[in-house]
C-alpha cells in the first residue's frame, strides 16, 4: 500500500522537528513520530541546547507542533516513523552453522 504522503512532505515535515522550541511552545498540540503520541504542547519540559524539543513520553527529538502545518494524525505520524525510524537490514550478517576449519 502506498502512502498518501509524498517523500517531499515527509522531508519538509522533518525540518520542523529540530530547532523547534518556539513553534512547539506556540502550538496548542504536538505529536511525536517516534512514540506516536499526540499531547498538549505545555507538556514539553525539555529541549536540547539548540532549541530542539524532546518528547515528554519517549525523550526523542521527533516532535512536531500543530503550527508546523502538518497533520498530527496517527496516519501521518506512522508514515513519518516509517520514513525516519525504519529498521536497517543487516545484510552483512551471515549465520555460521558450523565453525570454520583451520
Amino acid at each position: 500500500m502506498t502512502s498518501p504522503f509524498s517523500e517531499d512532505d515527509l522531508v519538509k515535515a522533518h525540518s520542523h522537528s529540530s530547532h523547534n522550541i518556539g513553534e512547539v511552545q506556540s502550538s496548542p498540540w504536538s505529536g511525536c513520530f517516534s512514540c506516536l503520541k499526540v499531547f498538549a504542547s505545555f507538556e514539553v519540559t525539555e529541549w536540547l541546547a539548540d532549541g530542539t524539543v524532546l518528547c515528554p513520553y519517549c525523550d526523542i527529538d521527533s516532535v512536531l507542533g500543530s503550527l508546523s502545518g502538518y497533520p498530527l494524525t496517527k496516519d501521518f505520524l506512522v508514515e513519518m516513523n516509517k520514513r525516519w525510524f525504519r529498521k536497517t537490514a543487516k545484510h552483512w550478517f551471515r549465520r555460521i552453522t558450523k565453525p570454520p576449519t583451520r
